[in-house]
């Protein structure tokens, strides 16, 4: 079994997806949960919403990746009705 604490807490394997993949709504997290993940890391949040870095963001070559994203967030105000969204559905 893979059950372990992790902060105190029981959760049902150590598996926990990584920021920025499926961390932004309360939907989608709750998803990863109620589908076995043991957890996930939401993006991260700033007080104020920023918009990041304009597009282009990444370029690319044969051999590498650039991105620049400049961490795009949508602020606490933002967050917090996802974050209740995720506390009712998982």
């Amino acid at each position: 079994m893979l059950e372990t604490k992790f902060l105190g807490k029981k959760i049902k394997n150590p598996l926990i997806l990584a920021s920025g993949i499926l961390g932004v709504t309360g939907a989608s997290m709750a998803a990863v949960v109620r589908n076995g993940g043991g957890g996930v890391t939401m993006k991260s949040v700033r007080m104020e919403p920023v918009q990041g870095n304009p597009n282009p963001v990444m370029i690319g070559e044969k051999n590498y990746f650039l991105n620049a994203v400049g961490l795009p967030g949508p602020g606490v105000e933002n967050v917090i009705p996802e974050l209740k969204k995720f506390k009712e559905l998982s």
